[in-house]
């Protein structure tokens, strides 16, 4: 977790990355533990877990314990407490909480269920830096591109970038 905080300090804090973004880059950097017995790669992955409800669920708590410059071990052991047992500040409970038929369905997978407004900036700066179109594209355009209601055509200028341009 204090890992998580120093590169939340370097990263998002400082507008490199949005919270959502940075989050996943996170989950998938650390999947793996040094350690080569499975005992502690066990509980690598349950703190990782931890870390992955905390930082794309509980965005207040991250809110409310990473923006201090530094973390604590009380605060950890808070933070931990609250992921596990409290129900997010918009009263909602955190997912898989409420026994409901609904919430046992599979959810339909759809792109904007994986890119959310606040990525678009991102995600136009990565095409714009990377020339992947003919011409620089603004997050109005990003956002019409992604969630198909575009009304002006782009056109790719570099097909070599699309792999990483579809990987953000």
């Amino acid at each position: 977790m204090l890992e998580a905080h120093r590169e939340y300090q370097d990263y998002v804090a400082t507008g490199v990355m949005t919270l959502r973004v940075f989050a996943l880059q996170f989950l998938d950097g650390h999947h793996y533990a040094e350690n080569d017995n499975a005992a502690d790669k066990n509980i690598h992955r349950k703190a990782l877990g931890a870390i992955g409800i905390l930082l794309l669920e509980r965005t207040d708590l991250v809110k409310q314990f990473f923006t201090r410059s530094s973390l604590e071990a009380p605060d950890i052991d808070k933070v931990i407490f609250l992921v596990y047992t409290e129900r997010r500040d918009d009263g909602k409970q955190n997912p898989g909480t409420s026994g409901t038929a609904s919430a046992n369905r599979v959810q339909e997978q759809r792109l904007s269920c994986a890119i959310r407004a606040e990525d678009m900036p991102l995600l136009a700066d990565c095409a714009n830096d990377s020339s992947f179109f003919q011409k620089k594209v603004t997050v109005q355009e990003m956002n019409g591109l992604m969630y198909g209601t575009l009304t002006t055509p782009l056109v790719a200028l570099n097909l070599m970038a699309s792999p990483i341009f579809l990987t953000v």
